[in-house]
């Protein structure tokens, strides 16, 4: 990463992970027709209150539950950690220092091809401006 990135920050099965502000195109509270990242990912579910958290990518829309408030920060070049050689965390593409806590960068793509159970676009996605 080379210059500042806008994230959304939400918590999962008691560890923090972030996704680009870019690729979510929807926050709400109704959890009806999404589905468990917390599952996804083999982490606990939370037994409180749930948001979801819409991302697009590829054409692609998917919605998760996330067990924690939702919270947009920026992320700076300088913050941002690749995993380790040899470490492989599946959908995580590195980790970033807010806070003096640790966040997990998720990747976007990956989350919305895992299992390919969203609902595609009916166009395919607008660059967005920088």
């Amino acid at each position: 990463m080379s210059a500042d990135v806008a994230v959304v920050c939400f918590g999962v099965g008691g560890e923090r992970f972030a996704i680009a502000s870019a690729d979510v195109v929807g926050l709400d509270r109704d959890a009806d027709n999404a589905e468990s990242l917390a599952e996804l990912m083999a982490l606990p579910s939370a037994d409180r209150a749930t948001r979801t958290i819409t991302i697009a990518a590829s054409g692609w829309l998917r919605t998760f539950v996330v067990d924690t408030p939702i919270e947009v920060r920026t992320v700076t070049a300088a913050a941002v950690v690749a995993p380790p050689p040899g470490l492989v965390v599946p959908l995580v593409v590195g980790f970033a220092r807010l806070d003096q806590r640790w966040v997990q960068l998720l990747d976007t793509e990956a989350l919305v091809t895992v299992g390919r159970t969203g609902a595609p676009l009916a166009s395919p996605l607008a660059p967005v401006a920088t």
